[in-house]
């Protein structure tokens, strides 16, 4: 609870008359009195402020802007006097359960937890305290052209047969969706995803009449707690054989995930799969933008790494682990560089 300073909070405008547009016959006096407050209504609330908080509360206050503040009534009465300056933040205890409660298993998003092992800095930044990503015009942009190839190839899966032109261009003039780009902005994208999935319908068409399922839930059940996610597809007869599955996942030309990260998804998403006994044979990394296709190893050895590097991120996530990992690559894109002390940037990156 920040700038708990005498006239901010209790603010010394509660109470007092305020300008209102309404006119008194329809809000008269009386009821205006409840809205402009006092000091028992500013007690109150921050009663409720305090009362709120999860784990752990702080009061703060600062010392001078252009002159010289003094301590909110509030704080005083709380900390018995104008608390001293802390030189080092103090954390709260981790959480320990009772011996008799039972032990909530966590359940954790794949793309949380790729977030966590790129800069668990970053994830704690972002998932843990907030600070959300900035808005840019191509935002949605790989969601948008995974959403048409799950509708292309739900549409052929529905027919039994590839979708024509006209089919397709009635997908994208239907459910292609940037929220913040504007007209021109729009068209330029949408013509680039037309291009991309116009290269993968040509050149991997085959894909469609052997579609098992698009967008597909995974859950993988580990030591430390559950990995839940989407396949982008999934396809039947790979080799020829039926129930024979193969995932593949696309990856767009603006996709900041290494290819790493997409090996890892697919070596999990496997074992959540043959733990269902599902028959999953073989995983793909398709490239879109350069209509590139690579095989990712699913043999014994990879997908169990897999399971114990999930199981080392839940843990951090748990535990409340939050090293930085800086680096300039990473940094220079990074949304939360500004309020990072650990970012490595160059200077006109900021």
């Amino acid at each position: 609870m920040p700038s708990l300073v005498k006239g901010r909070f209790p603010s010394k405008y509660a109470g007092n008359p305020q300008d209102w547009l309404i006119p008194c016959s329809v809000f008269p006096a009386k009821a205006r009195s409840r809205y402009e407050g006092g000091e028992a209504e500013e007690r109150r609330l921050f009663y409720v402020a305090l009362t709120r908080a999860k784990d752990v509360v702080y009061l703060s206050r600062f010392r001078r802007k252009t002159n010289n503040f003094q301590p909110s009534q509030f704080l005083i009465e709380v900390s018995n006097g104008d608390p001293k300056v802390a030189e080092k933040l103090p954390l709260p205890e981790l959480f320990v359960p009772s011996p008799d409660e039972a032990e909530k298993v966590p359940s954790i998003s794949f793309s949380e937890l790729a977030a966590y092992d790129e800069c668990p800095m970053r994830f704690r930044l972002n998932n843990s305290l907030g600070f959300q990503p900035q808005l840019v015009t191509e935002l949605g942009y790989g969601r948008a052209i995974h959403h048409i190839l799950r509708r292309v190839a739900e549409l052929a899966k529905t027919k039994k047969k590839l979708p024509t032109v006209a089919e397709v261009e009635k997908v994208f003039e239907d459910t292609f969706y940037l929220p913040f780009a504007n007209k021109a902005a729009f068209d330029q994208l949408c013509n680039r995803a037309r291009v991309l999935v116009g290269k993968y319908l040509t050149d991997y068409s085959s894909d469609l009449v052997r579609v098992w399922e698009t967008e597909r839930t995974f859950e993988l059940h580990l030591d430390k707690g559950i990995v839940n996610g989407r396949a982008d597809v999934i396809l039947d007869r790979e080799g020829g054989k039926i129930n024979s599955l193969a995932l593949v996942d696309y990856k767009t030309a603006n996709d900041s995930k290494s290819d790493d990260i997409f090996a890892f998804q697919l070596a999990v998403y496997a074992a959540a799969g043959r733990g269902e006994g599902l028959n999953v044979n073989a995983a793909y990394l398709h490239h879109l933008n350069v209509g590139q296709r690579q095989e990712v190893a699913l043999d014994g050895p990879v997908v169990k790494a897999a399971q114990v590097r999930a199981d080392l991120l839940i843990d951090g996530i748990v535990q409340g682990k939050y090293p930085p990992r800086p680096a300039i690559s990473k940094c220079r894109g990074c949304d939360v560089r500004a309020i990072c002390k650990h970012a490595k940037c160059e200077r006109h990156d900021f």
